[in-house]
């Protein structure tokens, strides 16, 4: 019920500051197995979380993060998984210093364990929520106010061993209602991806890699918003008509466009890829200057 108050920073900034034992919440939070109990706490910390003050006062503990692990490393029901995945992404969302120690880290929390529940869970929901908290923890290392400052961290997500799955599995599914943007969140992750220490020629070799992959981009580049079918797979039917807003479809589109120019404009991406992407994009009469 104290989260449907949260509805600006000011009031979520005196909740947390007069009438919510944060700290005491996140430690109950890290030790119960009441599903209601944490499907509520993890929402009603979600919306605390979202003033930078409040992230800054009551989210920075070490143990904040592995505390909050334990929805979606101990348990298995979605709602609760899901919960968990997002007051991640809250705590994490622009806080540079504490996303490298999310990243860097061994054991649980971390970006492995993300990783290792993606490929482990059959839940859409859960993996969609995965894809999105990359995108989040991508932002965070590529703030413009320190530029370079985490290439050695982003070099370590880079390497990390299927980091790209998630991003790329929000991009197959079909349109998702409950959550609208994850297609262009993905799109923007992979071009967040690019701009990461080796990451372009990572992402350009597995996209030339597959068909598919490669199939969806050229849809989303050369489709207008409006017009964007969705079809998953080789030989797959088409799916339910694409019914989200049109500046979520034009979104995704401007996002995929803006990958294939920052592909085009790294140094270390074979010519022999950079024919196919200037293809893609000559197919839809698109120029970049």
């Amino acid at each position: 019920m104290l989260g449907n108050l949260a509805v600006t920073d000011d009031v979520s900034t005196r909740l947390a500051s007069d009438m919510v034992p944060v700290s005491t919440l996140l430690r109950d939070l890290g030790s119960s197995n009441d599903s209601m109990f944490l499907n509520a706490a993890a929402g009603l910390l979600r919306h605390l979380a979202i003033p930078m003050e409040n992230r800054e006062l009551f989210f920075g503990e070490e143990e904040t993060l592995q505390q909050v692990a334990h929805l979606y490393t101990d348990v298995t029901l979605e709602q609760v998984q899901v919960a968990g995945l997002q007051l991640t992404r809250q705590v994490l969302a622009n806080m540079a210093e504490r996303t490298q120690r999310f990243i860097e880290q061994h054991g649980t929390p971390s970006l492995d364990t993300v990783i290792t529940l993606f490929k482990e869970t059959t839940s859409t929901a859960t993996r969609l929520e995965v894809s999105r908290l990359l995108t989040v923890i991508l932002r965070a290392l590529q703030s413009p106010s320190s530029p370079g400052l985490y290439d050695v961290c982003l070099r370590t997500l880079v390497n990390t061993p299927d980091v790209l799955l998630p991003a790329v599995f929000a991009i197959r599914q079909s349109p998702a209602p409950n959550v609208l943007t994850a297609q262009a969140e993905a799109w923007l992750t992979l071009n967040l991806f690019v701009r990461a220490p080796g990451g372009a020629v990572t992402l350009a070799t597995q996209t030339c890699n597959d068909e598919e992959l490669l199939s969806l981009l050229r849809q989303r580049i050369k489709i207008s918003g409006n017009e964007i079918a969705e079809t998953v797979g080789e030989g797959a039917e088409a799916e339910p008509q694409d019914t989200r807003p049109r500046w979520v479809k034009d979104k995704e589109r401007d996002n995929a466009v803006l990958l294939v120019h920052d592909l085009l404009k790294a140094d270390d991406v074979e010519e022999g890829v950079k024919h196919v992407l200037r293809s893609l994009l000559e197919e839809s009469d698109i120029r970049i200057g």
